[in-house]
């Protein structure tokens, strides 16, 4: 029997949910993770038996067998170990050559405001990642800010896309931008979780212990290291630390760590029975009040922010933390396995059935969460459910048609979108046993291994180039952008 763990969280990004998601394989699959740590999975993982998928897993010859989504794009992991990835391939997001990209307009200004015409790379066919991981298994990937990262069956890591704060764990110096996967420096990886310009990796000690390595930027102390000012590697004085190489965390060594991964500075983790989060803290993110239990005032940002580099308990008794999005969090308490969310409610992301602006910095009921949900993913500001029955329901904003549903169909929300503050069916999916989110659009991986995607297609996030299949001008589109080219109507991804 193969046995899929696919971790769903939807960090970068607010409903309740975490950023990226990551996929991993173990027991008998050739796929098999060497480390039984890593065969585990993180809590909120969705255990995925494959048989004759009818029995509510993955079919035994579905041709991909994982799923994540990022900011800008999404990737699958073949059945026989490859990534493919599409969406946008600015800064070789992709894992693409330039050469074949199309050419999208995410935006209809420069953000600099001079009116002419912002255009991106992409990939609407779903290209395979070559370089180092062309002869290696992937296990795991895990996507951020027009970055991605991958794990392999032989426990190694490789990172590649843009290389701003060293986000690929690699030093800026050595590369700006690349498609092709570098490697980092961290051995017998046991998991990688990428955020919008940090990222963690658990990885096996030579005693057979577990270490919490970060890198990438650490403006709001979100590196969990303990500090916010590093002094720089020449001896220069303490300065703000936004280009960090791979460090080891002061977090315990058992902790499963997620993060946002469109852009929040913050992070979370569960070790035992507790979460912990540090970072920027605002809107109640990390789960208490902003300004109190030791926050500072952050160095970076907005006047009158507050971070904390040192991880904190979050109040209760958890199980696990199922997803972290750019504003708000969520867990499962134990043992009711009642679900439990804090942050950000502007877009609806408490699963409440309502909007506010207010600060959620205890933990409140996510009441509205479908009945047999087994997981969620959110990011920006949608959240979708995975439910045993193989259905999805999402909520959040539904400016471009990212929870399913007809953009009409709308109420106003936070900062000018429009959302759908109650779970919905999506309608028109197989049966599914993963589901992730990006930040404007959702993917669903179906138990015969076929994929299917829904909301914006400015950065042919969808799979297809914006206006076919069924594309449409989304009505409530912001108007300095284009990601008003969108489809509500779930669509298959088409792997060549």
């Amino acid at each position: 029997m193969r046995r899929l763990l696919i971790v769903l969280a939807g960090a970068g990004s607010v409903a309740a949910a975490y950023a990226c998601s990551t996929f991993e394989s173990s027991e008998s699959s050739p796929l098999a993770d060497a480390s039984d740590e890593a065969a585990e999975g993180a809590d909120g993982d969705v255990a995925v038996d494959s048989g004759s998928g009818d029995d509510g897993g993955l079919s035994p010859d579905a041709p991909i067998i994982g799923i994540a989504a990022g900011q800008t794009g999404a990737c699958a992991i073949t059945n026989d170990g490859h990534v493919r990835c599409w969406g946008s391939n600015l800064y070789g997001a992709a894992g693409a050559s330039p050469a074949g990209d199309d050419t999208c307009q995410p935006t209809s200004v420069y953000p600099d405001g001079g009116g002419g015409k912002n255009t991106e790379p992409c990939r609407a066919t779903p290209t395979t990642v070559g370089g180092l991981l062309a002869s290696e298994r992937v296990t795991q990937t895990s996507l951020g800010e027009f970055y991605a990262c991958a794990r392999t069956y032989n426990q190694k890591l490789y990172c590649w896309g843009l290389n701003a704060d060293a986000r690929l764990g690699v030093p800026v110096s050595q590369v700006t931008a690349t498609y092709t996967p570098q490697k980092v420096a961290i051995s017998t990886v046991i998991d990688v979780t990428a955020s919008g310009n940090f990222a963690f990796a658990r990885a096996r000690e030579e005693d057979g212990g577990s270490v919490v390595w970060s890198w990438g930027a650490n403006e709001s102390g979100q590196l969990a290291l303990g500090t916010i000012a590093d002094a720089s590697v020449d001896g220069a004085p303490p300065s703000i630390d936004t280009e960090h190489p791979p460090t080891r965390t002061i977090l315990p060594a058992t902790a499963e760590v997620l993060a946002p991964a469109v852009g929040a500075a913050f992070a979370c983790a569960r070790h035992a029975f507790s979460i912990l989060c540090w970072g920027r803290s605002i809107i109640g993110c990390l789960g208490h009040t902003p300004g109190t239990k030791g926050d500072v005032t952050c160095p970076t940002g907005p006047a009158g922010q507050f971070c904390n580099p040192t991880p904190l308990e979050v109040e209760g008794d958890f199980s696990s933390l199922e997803n972290v999005s750019d504003f708000a969090a969520c867990a499962v308490v134990n043992p009711t396995n009642q679900r439990l969310c804090w942050g950000f409610n502007g877009f609806g992301a408490l699963a409440e059935g309502t909007t506010d602006v207010d600060n959620h910095g205890t933990p409140e009921s996510a009441s509205l969460v479908p009945a047999g949900t087994v997981s969620i993913a959110a990011r920006y500001s949608h959240a979708c459910a995975l439910t045993s029955a193989g259905d999805v329901y999402c909520w959040g904003t539904n400016t471009y048609g990212e929870v399913g549903r007809s953009p009409a169909d709308n109420v106003s929300c936070a900062n000018s979108l429009h959302c759908q503050l109650a779970p919905k069916k999506v309608e028109g999916l197989p049966p599914i046993v993963a589901v992730d989110v990006g930040e404007f659009f959702s993917v669903a991986l179906a138990r015969d291994g076929s994929v299917w995607a829904w909301g914006s297609n400015a950065r042919e996030a969808l799979g297809h180039k914006p206006g076919d299949d069924g594309d449409i001008d989304c009505p409530n589109a912001l108007p300095n952008q284009a990601y008003g080219v969108c489809n509500p109507t779930p669509t298959r991804v088409v792997f060549p």
